[in-house]
């Protein structure tokens, strides 16, 4: 190419007849079944990333799998860093109101309950939110109960 010539097309310092063009396709096929994929899932369990290319049935299946596990998980922030990019803890917390103030007949039956129920708690001292919320859940559970066998047919 001479001094003033525009390259058009082809790089400069190239000829037309040495251009050659290149096509790549990339077909994703389902890692399970070997089907067409429709998208690749991305998840991560034990601080290990994965991804996984799927059809829309795989990919259902896997959702489905997962559903009841990720309706009671507690969500991450994606970066898992704060507002000034310090590595942040790995939950995010959840905040939750204080615990209504109990008699004292009621400290010492959620301790026997806990006690009876596989929690170590001291005998003396604040009994956890978590102790107190699993002793609410499960007396919620029993009176349901209780109100459905009366409940006439």
């Amino acid at each position: 190419m001479r001094p003033g010539d525009r390259a058009t097309g082809a790089a400069a310092g190239e000829r037309w007849g040495d251009v050659m063009v290149v096509r790549t396709t990339t077909t994703k096929s389902d890692d399970i079944d070997g089907t067409p994929a429709a998208e690749t899932v991305r998840f991560q369990l034990d601080g290990s990333s994965f991804e996984i290319d799927l059809s829309p049935r795989n990919a259902e299946a896997l959702r489905g799998a997962l559903a009841e596990f990720v309706l009671h998980a507690r969500r991450r922030d994606d970066t898992g860093r704060d507002h000034r990019g310090r590595p942040m803890s790995r939950v995010t917390p959840v905040v939750r109101a204080p615990a209504p103030p109990a008699s004292a007949a009621d400290l010492v039956a959620i301790r026997i309950w806990a006690t009876d129920n596989g929690f170590r708690i001291a005998s003396r001292g604040r009994i956890p939110d978590h102790v107190r919320a699993h002793y609410a859940a499960a007396h919620r559970e029993a009176r349901r109960a209780a109100t459905r066998s009366r409940q006439p047919a």
